[in-house]
C-alpha cells in the first residue's frame, strides 16, 4: 500500500482519539480517528489512510447497520459497539443476576435486529445455587422460546467448547 493509498478496515478497539483497527489481510493496526470524521466505535467499518510506517487515519466511517448503547451517570447515549451480528447475554449464578436482567438485554437486543444468545457462566455453580426466582429459574422458558442456551465455565465441564459454534 503505497502512502496515498486508502483501505478499508473494521474498527476493534477504540479509545478516544485512537483506536486498533483490523485491515482486509487481517493485520491490525494502530489508527488516529479525525475529528472532523467523528468517533468509531467497536465494529465500525471504516475508510483509512496511512499516516506514516505504522499507523492509519481514519477518513471515512461507513454507515452502521445498528449500535448497541446505554445511558451513562448524566442519562446521555453511550455508544458500546456497533453493526452487531449477535449478542451475547453472560449471567451466572454467583453472584445472583437481578430478576429483569436478560429481559432488559432482551428487548436491548431484538430492538438492533440481531440475534440473542444468553450464556450462563460458572455453570458448575448451578446445582449449588438457590434458584428460586429470576433468570437462572427460567433457563428452560427461554430454550422453549426459541433462544439459544448455552452453558460454559472457566473452572471445568462443561469448559467453553459449546460456546465456539455460537461465535
Amino acid at each position: 500500500m503505497t502512502d496515498s493509498a486508502s483501505t478499508d478496515g473494521l474498527v476493534l478497539v477504540s479509545h478516544g482519539d485512537r483506536g486498533v483497527i483490523e485491515l482486509p489481510d487481517g493485520r491490525r493496526v494502530d489508527g488516529r480517528f479525525r475529528r472532523s470524521v467523528g468517533r468509531p466505535f467497536c465494529g465500525d467499518r471504516v475508510r483509512l489512510e496511512r499516516a506514516d510506517g505504522q499507523s492509519y487515519v481514519v477518513t471515512e466511517i461507513h454507515p452502521r447497520r445498528n449500535v448497541f448503547a446505554r445511558a451513562d451517570k448524566r442519562r446521555r447515549k453511550q455508544v458500546i459497539a456497533a453493526n452487531l451480528d449477535q449478542g451475547l447475554i453472560v449471567i451466572a449464578p454467583a453472584p445472583a443476576p437481578s430478576i429483569d436482567l436478560v429481559e432488559r438485554y432482551l428487548v436491548a437486543i431484538h430492538g438492533l435486529g440481531i440475534q440473542p444468545v444468553i450464556v450462563v457462566n460458572k455453570a458448575e455453580l448451578l446445582d449449588h445455587a438457590a434458584i428460586e426466582d429470576g433468570p437462572l429459574a427460567h433457563l428452560d422458558d427461554y430454550r422453549e422460546l426459541g433462544y439459544a442456551v448455552v452453558a460454559t465455565s472457566c473452572k471445568g465441564p462443561p469448559g467453553i467448547d459449546e460456546l465456539r459454534p455460537v461465535l
